[in-house]
């Protein structure tokens, strides 16, 4: 797809600062926000205790709705500023904040009062694999992107004579455009876990709403269609490729012969590693590299020809990728829109947290991964 500066994109939604300080962004608290609407809509159990608690993080929300066009998805949209926590010193990021469910004096049980308001960001990122590769991330976009691109050089000719004039060339340029899709992920949670107001239940809903995200944006990176989502490297028709003779169980040349291949398109540079599926490197370890010495395809260094080799079950149980992982994109716009639904299952008291992203995933050059398979 052609970008095309003077064509009108529809309006997408972005999450611009608030200018909150790094105390307020580390005070502020998801699962806080989920237990306030529970009981802004009337869920057993959440009282108006839980939604006084949840104050800070209400007018959080309302202020970022303020300076964005209307979502979609309507939900509350936490701002970027908020889940991206690199610039706040991680070890001051501790808040107090009181979640005392009961007056100890009293008899009551009190909980815990330090909240970790660890950064939603760097949770995604821990729980992506395309992260640990090195893939390159977007944050804060706004509108379409397109990214410039050196597709072809230009030409160098000897002077036959003195006088002569060189013989024109012209470069070759191309874009690699980022578009933004919406992904959706819920993750379903027991009326009693959000009940349980401690600092590991905060810790826990961001861990889990960052893991149900990060599964699927590795997903869509390495085997996005390109059809309702993101193409990924697999399905880019320009992608070295090797067929391996048996399946899941590599040679060590079919494995140099995917490195070989990006060398050849002047490729290999940058943050350079291999992708395998458990099973594949299972594989790998136990198979000889000639087929009589005890030297094995892959070794417990954690490395494979020379270079990382990390393992993810979001690999497909034959494949083998290899790549420059830096010439992966992945672009994010604006925050995080949670939505809280105490509707569907009504009947048993647990609450569905739904959440949406806009994000893209584009391939710089093609030519810097090969897909063993």
């Amino acid at each position: 797809m052609t970008f095309d500066p003077n064509q009108n994109y529809p309006e997408v939604p972005v999450t611009r600062s608030l200018g909150l300080t790094d105390q307020e962004k580390a005070k502020f608290s998801i699962s806080g926000l989920i237990e306030g609407r529970c009981a802004s809509m009337g869920v057993p159990g959440f009282t108006k205790k839980h939604l006084d608690a949840a104050g800070f993080e209400l007018e959080v929300v309302a202020a970022a709705a303020s300076k964005q066009p209307a979502s979609s998805h309507g939900g509350d949209v936490i701002p970027y500023e908020i889940l991206d926590g690199t610039d706040l010193q991680r070890e001051r990021r501790a808040m107090r904040r009181d979640l005392s469910v009961g007056i100890g004096t009293a008899g009551g049980v009190t909980v815990a009062e330090d909240v970790l308001g660890g950064s939603f960001i760097d949770l995604l990122r821990s729980a992506q694999v395309t992260s640990a590769l090195g893939a390159t991330f977007l944050n804060n976009l706004q509108g379409d992107v397109a990214i410039p691109t050196h597709t072809g050089a230009s030409t160098s000719y000897w002077i036959s004579s003195e006088g002569s004039a060189p013989t024109e060339s012209t470069q070759t340029l191309g874009q690699v455009s980022l578009i933004p899709r919406t992904l959706g992920a819920y993750t379903d949670m027991s009326r009693q876990l959000l009940l349980q107001s401690s600092i590991a239940i905060e810790d826990f809903v961001r861990r889990d709403l960052a893991t149900t995200i990060a599964l699927e944006v590795d997903r869509v990176a390495l085997y996005g269609t390109g059809a309702g989502e993101p193409r990924g490297i697999s399905g880019r028709t320009d992608l070295n490729t090797t067929s391996f003779a048996a399946g899941s169980d590599p040679t060590w040349a079919e494995v140099v012969d995917m490195a070989g291949d990006i060398a050849s398109d002047n490729a290999l540079m940058g943050n350079i590693a291999y992708l395998a599926h458990p099973a594949v490197v299972a594989n790998m370890k136990v198979k000889s590299r000639s087929g009589s010495e005890a030297i094995f395809v892959a070794t417990d260094d954690g490395l494979l020809n020379g270079y990382r080799l990390l393992v993810s079950t979001m690999v497909a149980s034959t494949d083998l990728f290899l790549g420059n992982w830096a010439d992966l994109l992945i672009g994010n716009w604006g925050g995080l829109s949670v939505l809280v639904d105490p509707f569907t299952f009504s009947n048993t008291g647990s609450v569905r947290i739904v959440t949406f992203q806009t994000m893209d995933v584009a391939v710089r050059h093609a030519q810097s991964f090969s897909l063993g398979s």
